[in-house]
């Protein structure tokens, strides 16, 4: 990503998923995390206890924004964001407006949690 595109990321509060890492995680890891996380309470039981998945710690954990006036101007993302965005998050994209409402810490658990019940399901 060029240095305008992360100067737009930054200013829309969400600069902190640039320092995210890359993880690769073991499949038996991930399949156990599917097999311990209760997506009706939101949680993950482990023998320590539960860890309750809440869009607050969402935003703690990848340092994004969650929602207020991101943007003091109208602002318009460059094309190449919008080509390579998953459909899914595309929506949001699509209506710049409503990203200065747009909880996402919320939205990000609830993608999580789609995930989960489509990974038990046998889907992608």
């Amino acid at each position: 990503m060029g240095q305008e595109k992360k100067d737009i990321v930054e200013k829309m509060g969400f600069g902190g998923l640039a320092h995210v890492p890359e993880m690769n995680v073991s499949n038996t890891l991930l399949i156990e995390l599917l097999d311990r996380f209760d997506v009706e309470r939101g949680c993950l039981k482990t023998l320590q206890g539960t860890i309750y998945i809440t869009p607050r710690k969402v935003v703690a954990a990848l340092g994004i924004t969650n929602g207020g006036n991101l943007f003091p101007e109208k602002c318009f993302l460059l094309p190449t964001a919008v080509s390579v965005a998953c459909p899914i998050h595309k929506p949001p994209i699509f209506h710049v407006d409503n990203n200065r409402e747009w909880v996402w810490g919320k939205h990000v658990v609830n993608f999580l949690m789609k995930g989960v019940d489509n990974k038990r399901e046998g889907k992608k």
